[in-house]
């Protein structure tokens, strides 16, 4: 079962990698490297989104296995 919460602090870091990884393959399919949306690999921005509520995570046995950004 999955659910879907707003993410804490401590999750940013896990956030922020999974979206690096996320966009690097993009490259495999066509992509130019390095081109996801503007600052999908900032910690920085991920905290900021998280401290104005707007980043969510999904978990699976209480581990994240997604999450999106939410306006």
């Amino acid at each position: 079962m999955f659910v879907l919460s707003l993410s804490t602090v401590d999750e940013c870091e896990i956030i922020t990698q999974m979206s690096k990884d996320a966009f690097s393959s993009d490259i495999l399919v066509g992509g130019e490297p390095n081109q996801g949306p503007s600052n999908y690999d900032s910690l920085s921005w991920h905290l900021i989104m998280q401290k104005q509520n707007r980043l969510y995570s999904f978990k699976a046995d209480n581990v994240v296995v997604g999450a999106a950004v939410l306006f």
